[in-house]
């Protein structure tokens, strides 16, 4: 099983590396199972994520983006942000990482094409919490 050493998103936001919050053993493996869910079908490899660059506009991780999104139920199939399942169900350790930019950055999710919407929102989290939201995936 792979393993989360810290993470970004979410209880959903299923997805990322959160580098000052510990991430509790129950939120880390529900994020290694939304990371073993996305990246089959989206062509992705661990590789792929730690060569990644913020900010780089690679198609295939902007999708698995949009799949741990929607696989965390922060997005819909439309990656449209689900804002109340979010604030009702977003795990305490990233409350306080989240809860302050969501709206501000779920209104860029609202352009884009197909994966981009996932890529801007996660991008807006970054310039907001540089520190905090950053796609790593550690085994």
């Amino acid at each position: 099983m792979m393993h989360l050493k810290n993470f970004v998103v979410l209880v959903v936001c299923p997805l990322f590396v959160f580098a000052k919050v510990e991430i509790p053993p129950d939120l880390e493996a529900e994020i290694d199972e939304y990371f073993e869910q996305c990246f089959e079908p989206n062509g992705v490899t661990m590789d792929d994520i730690k060569a990644y660059k913020m900010g780089d506009k690679d198609p295939k991780i902007m999708c698995f983006m949009r799949c741990l999104f929607v696989s965390g139920k922060w997005m819909d199939e439309n990656e449209n942000m689900q804002y109340d399942y979010i604030k009702e169900t977003i795990h305490h350790a990233i409350r306080h990482i989240t809860i302050p930019e969501l709206e501000n950055c779920g209104k860029e999710a609202q352009t884009g094409d197909k994966c981009e919407k996932s890529f801007n929102f996660f991008m807006c989290m970054n310039r907001a919490e540089p520190e905090d939201w950053i796609l790593d995936y550690k085994s």
